[in-house]
């Protein structure tokens, strides 16, 4: 299982339950989370301390501020930082993929699999 190393992650999900669940998969994976159903609120604090995160993990499809809209928004600040799109959709539609060429996707489904071994292998690269 690919582990972190108490990297900070910024973690977006409009749904509670789901931000609950992150949030105990990434501590125990070795991350430091900060999660949030609020996308706005996410933004704003991420544009307070751009550099305090490590990696963005975000819906795609949440109210008020999609996850395309926030991953903008937040490479305004930081081009570099590592982004992972998680979504309930099929990973088949080919156009979202598409839009997604520097993003790693990943299903919710199976968070605490590919969570990990997205977090792992984004961090790797950059560091």
């Amino acid at each position: 299982m690919a582990r972190g190393g108490g990297q900070r992650v910024l973690y977006v999900d409009d749904e509670p339950a789901i931000s609950h669940v992150a949030a105990r998969v990434l501590q125990s994976l070795g991350y430091e989370p900060s999660c949030y159903v609020d996308p706005t609120e996410a933004v704003l604090d991420f544009e307070r301390a751009p550099d305090d995160f490590d990696a963005v993990v975000t819906d795609l499809d949440m109210p008020r501020m999609g996850g395309l809209t926030l991953m903008a928004r937040i490479r305004g600040h930081r081009p570099d930082i590592p982004v992972i799109v998680s979504t309930g959709l099929t990973l088949e539609d080919e156009a979202l993929m598409a839009s997604l060429e520097d993003v790693v996707v990943i299903e919710k489904a199976d968070m605490r699999t590919q969570l990990g071994r997205a977090l792992a292998d984004a961090l790797r690269r950059e560091g």
